[in-house]
């Protein structure tokens, strides 16, 4: 006898066809939906799949009531669910670890990259006409040359922002050496990158069979040169990362959060970077998203204008 699955994930023809072997399928669509509808529809199904929706323990014991044996949350880390209701009614909860390890990683790799050589900031000053020379009719007739390179005059980026740096060499902190922790740490060993890593829960020795070095926060915060931040929200993480950790950062050292925004003071975060205790942050996560405009300290030409400091890497 099939199952009765109740999904709120689209399925492709192909996928579609394979689980309906097996399920009789409920698909819905929950955009906007509140809670309580989400209950109402998925309500009688032995097999529950959800993504971004919440569940809490007023829908899990209504669906429990109503026949269901096992939840899953195709998340890397089912927040959306309440665990503890579903622990007391004795249904297992699945969920995808390490799910979008791989895009995570390498947009993190990419930050520290965007970092170190001023991409963003050559971007911008680019964009809004700071290095770009007086108008020319014609910009495919130039003379010939056998190297072109930028002068070292007023309004060059390398006045203006210093040279960029590199990763080769310099020495990573990863703080929470999980799925996505242990990836980056791989890759960035193949940087030549030394790699201090910080999670009590994870085995010392397959830290050190990986080539990373075990660290407590302190050690880890006060000798590197980039600080990637790897941290699910729990009770024990939720704002953890305050002025106490940026002060024993260096001067020198960037900030990279691709975790969750929750784990991060924003307030500590702000004076760290306005302040200067650090060279500068990229965050892939906010406290309220799409990230609301404010207004700033500083000049809005402050990602490339000299009078805002230059770090040298």
């Amino acid at each position: 006898m099939k199952k009765k699955l109740g999904i709120c994930i689209p399925l492709s023809d192909e996928e579609y066809k394979k689980v309906e072997e097996y399920c009789d399928i409920t698909y819905i669509e929950t955009n906007d939906m509140s809670e309580e509808d989400l209950c109402d529809k998925l309500s009688g199904n032995e097999i529950i799949v959800t993504m971004g929706e919440y569940a809490g323990k007023t829908t899990i014991d209504k669906w429990a009531d109503n026949g269901l044996g096992f939840l899953i949350n195709a998340r890397g880390t089912p927040t959306m669910v309440d665990w503890q209701a579903l622990h007391d009614r004795g249904i297992p909860l699945g969920h995808c670890p390490g799910r979008n390890a791989v895009a995570v990683v390498e947009f993190t790799v990419g930050l520290m990259i965007m970092l170190l050589k001023k991409i963003n900031q050559a971007m911008i000053g680019m964009h809004d006409g700071y290095y770009l020379g007086e108008e020319k009719d014609n910009v495919f007739d130039y003379i010939e040359k056998k190297d072109v390179n930028w002068n070292y005059d007023e309004g060059s980026p390398y006045m203006t922002m210093g040279f960029g740096g590199e990763l080769y060499g310099r020495t990573v902190g990863i703080v929470g050496y999980g799925a996505i922790g242990r990836k980056v740490a791989k890759i960035c060993k193949a940087f030549n990158m030394t790699v201090m890593a910080y999670d009590p829960y994870f085995p010392k020795e397959k830290m050190e069979e990986d080539g990373a070095i075990p660290s407590t926060v302190e050690d880890l915060l006060k000798n590197s040169d980039i600080v990637s931040i790897h941290l699910p929200v729990t009770e024990e993480t939720r704002g953890s990362i305050d002025d106490e950790w940026f002060n024993m950062m260096k001067p020198s050292a960037l900030f990279i959060n691709t975790a969750r925004a929750a784990v991060v003071k924003q307030e500590a975060l702000v004076k760290a970077l306005e302040e200067e205790k650090i060279a500068g942050a990229a965050l892939d996560v906010f406290w309220e998203e799409p990230i609301k405009k404010s207004s700033s300290s500083k000049d809005e030409k402050r990602y490339y204008d000299p009078s805002y400091g230059i770090v040298d890497l």
